[in-house]
C-alpha cells in the first residue's frame, strides 16, 4: 500500500529551471576563476622556491653574531642570492632572510637596519598573513576590493616593520 497525500507537487517552472541553470553557470565560473587564481599563486610560489633554493648561506662573522643576538623560538638563517635585488624574507616554519649577492657586509650599521626590518617580518609572522591574504584573493578573485586590500596589507606590513626599526633607533641615529 502506497500512502497518498493530498498535497500536489508544483510543476517545475521555466523560471526555476533558468534560475538553477544560471546558478550552476555562475558557480562554475567562480570555481574556474578560483582555480586559475590558485594555480597562478602556486606557480609563482614554486618558481620563487626554486630560485631561492640556489641561495647560499652567509658566512660572515657579523651575520652569525647578529643571528645569535636575535634568537627566537623558530630557527631562521640568512642567505644570499644573485637573483634578487632587494632583501626579503620568506618561509613560515623555518624563515630565511634573503640578501642580494652584492650586499656590502662592511656597512654594518646599514646591514643591521636591514636585518632588523626583516627580523620584524619574521617575528610578526608576516609570511602567514600574506598567505591568508592570498587565500582571500583566491576565494574572492572577482572582487577588486580584495586585490586592493591585499596591496594595502602588504604596504602596511612594510610600514609597521619600518616604524618598529625606527622606534629602536637613538636620536643620533634618527638624525642620519
Amino acid at each position: 500500500i502506497v500512502p497518498q497525500s493530498d498535497a500536489k507537487v508544483p510543476p517545475v517552472t521555466k523560471n526555476m529551471q533558468s534560475s538553477a541553470l544560471l546558478s550552476t553557470v555562475l558557480k562554475s565560473i567562480w570555481a574556474v576563476g578560483a582555480l586559475l587564481t590558485f594555480l597562478y599563486f602556486v606557480g609563482s610560489y614554486l618558481r620563487c622556491r626554486l630560485e631561492f633554493q640556489t641561495a647560499l648561506p652567509v658566512e660572515n662573522s657579523f651575520a652569525t653574531k647578529w643571528i645569535e643576538e636575535h634568537s627566537i623560538r623558530r630557527r631562521f638563517c640568512i642567505r644570499q642570492s644573485d637573483r634578487i635585488s632587494t632583501p626579503l624574507t620568506y618561509g613560515i616554519v623555518c624563515p630565511v632572510i634573503l640578501m642580494p649577492k652584492e650586499t656590502d657586509w662592511s656597512q654594518t650599521k646599514q646591514i643591521q637596519y636591514i636585518l632588523m626590518h626583516e627580523y620584524v617580518h619574521i617575528c610578526r609572522y608576516d609570511a602567514l598573513t600574506k598567505l591568508i591574504c592570498i587565500c582571500a584573493l583566491c576565494i574572492h578573485w572577482f572582487n577588486p576590493f580584495v586585490f586592493f586590500m591585499e596591496r594595502q596589507a602588504a604596504k602596511d606590513m612594510e610600514f609597521l616593520c619600518d616604524s618598529r626599526v625606527v622606534r629602536n633607533l637613538t636620536r643620533e641615529e634618527k638624525k642620519k
